[in-house]
């Protein structure tokens, strides 16, 4: 006779065996307008901010909000590398310059190119 584990502690049992940072999960890949030399860029976390050693990258950890003149993204984490000019975000949602919602994610990756 076969046993089963509860339903509850086989969840619990997947989710600490799930790591985010190696899992296969290819995420979705946007485009915003934001030109990193003129516009005013703000950003906060109420966690953790951290900078990276050659100021970099941006790591924002817990409510964090990421804002350009034409968009805002709120998340859970957000990662903003300057030299790639891209932000990744962890449970996201990104709004337009008018506070509507444009795209929801569990994982999303935002290019931001001053070209455009």
């Amino acid at each position: 006779m076969k046993k089963y584990l509860s339903c509850p502690l086989a969840i619990m049992l997947i989710l600490a065996s799930f790591n985010p940072s190696t899992a296969n999960i290819k995420s979705k890949q946007f485009d915003l307008k934001c030109n990193l030399l003129e516009d005013s860029i703000t950003y906060s976390a109420k966690t953790s901010t951290t900078i990276s050693k050659d100021k970099q990258k941006v790591t924002l950890v817990g409510n964090a909000q990421f804002q350009c003149k034409n968009f805002k993204i709120t998340a859970h984490q957000i990662i903003f590398d300057k030299k790639l000019q891209k932000l990744y975000a962890e449970n996201y949602i990104a709004y337009d310059e008018n506070g509507q919602i444009v795209k929801k994610g569990v994982s999303g990756e935002f290019n931001i190119d001053k070209k455009i």
